[in-house]
């Protein structure tokens, strides 16, 4: 064992070691700033809502492909665009669910429990730079072709069945949905 430990060791590589307190900020989810774009001539509101894209990216596809945390921030992009809202109104958007009787997030990961962890430096660095993009660079194309839903793939909810324009990448499904009575409206979430 010993000279399969120093073996890893010499080719850069760790059985299953946790992760060091340098491999994460300083601050969560709830006090996040900008780390590695340079936003210095943007706005106070435009730097918001660029953490609450970058916050998005982040949580929802941080461990899958690029192109799905682009296809991520662009659905983000899209409803923030179809419906006049800053962006960080239409990340931290909540409704009123009375089947679950209760509020319920458009976005899975805007709970106390997830919002308090410390941001990973490498995976926050990489969703401010997508984010950014996103916002800014015009020269990239929509990988979603102007969806405003998603879910992960490897679920099928209810309401996704009034999903047209479909594209997956990564772990996710991206799509829009047709028109619905304004009752179902209520029960479609993130």
């Amino acid at each position: 064992m010993k000279y399969l430990l120093t073996i890893l060791a010499v080719a850069g590589l760790a059985l299953s070691s946790p992760a060091a307190a340098n491999d994460y900020y300083n601050f969560t989810s709830q006090t996040a700033r900008l780390t590695s774009v340079e936003a210095d001539h943007l706005t106070p509101s435009i730097q918001a809502d660029l953490i609450c894209l970058s916050l998005n990216i982040y949580h929802e596809a941080r461990s899958s492909t690029m192109k799905d945390q682009l296809s991520v921030g662009f659905v983000t992009k899209n409803r923030q665009l179809a419906t006049n809202k800053s962006m960080c109104d239409v990340v931290y958007e909540r409704h009123w669910v009375g089947s679950r009787g209760r509020m319920v997030s458009q976005f899975s990961w805007n709970s106390p429990g997830i919002k308090s962890r410390r941001l990973e430096r490498k995976a926050w660095d990489e969703a401010q730079r997508l984010a950014y993009a996103v916002m800014f660079d015009s020269a990239i194309e929509d990988p979603t072709h102007g969806a405003t839903y998603f879910h992960e793939s490897n679920i099928s909810p209810g309401w996704s069945r009034h999903a047209v324009n479909q594209h997956r990448y990564g772990t996710h499904t991206f799509f829009n949905l047709v028109e619905v009575e304004q009752d179902h409206r209520s029960r479609l979430p993130g």
